[in-house]
């Protein structure tokens, strides 16, 4: 649509991840801390919305820079994040159960410029989970042999 461009964006995501237990050591025996190993597995959906506008080169080969901003909503499907159990020296094992994860919106915005040879790409993103909002910053340079 000239400069301006829509560019929907599905995924669907599942992690793994299985942690080994550790003991810690020099402490003492109110210090030295024994954790057990752990499992946890979360599916995901995320659906996102790009808005682009072309600030500059609409020719294939010529330097061209964008905006973009994205908007989405990330779906828990299932998860099972394992739980915490440890123990000092010779106590008692406690356990620390996580909080039910939540699904939340995300977003970005983003300027790309580049050329034939080379383009780069600076982000800002925000996700919402758990009533909490996270922040991130990538940049990123592409070079074309």
């Amino acid at each position: 649509m000239g400069r301006i461009s829509i560019r929907p964006n599905a995924r669907i995501e599942y992690y793994k991840l299985d942690e080994d237990g550790y003991a810690e050591t020099g402490g003492g025996d109110g210090l030295d801390l024994t954790v057990l190993g752990r499992k946890s597995k979360e599916s995901a959906a995320s659906g996102a919305l790009t808005l682009g506008y072309d600030l500059m080169g609409l020719e294939p080969d010529s330097t061209w820079m964008r905006a973009e901003v994205e908007v989405g909503w990330r779906e828990i499907l299932k998860t099972a994040i394992g739980h915490t159990s440890a123990s000092f020296k010779d106590g008692d094992v406690f356990t620390l159960y996580p909080e039910k994860r939540k699904s939340g919106w995300n977003g970005a915005a983003r300027l790309l410029a580049g050329g034939s040879t080379m383009s780069v790409v600076g982000e800002v993103d925000a996700e919402d989970q758990m009533d909490k909002t996270s922040l991130g910053a990538r940049l990123g340079v592409n070079f074309a042999l």
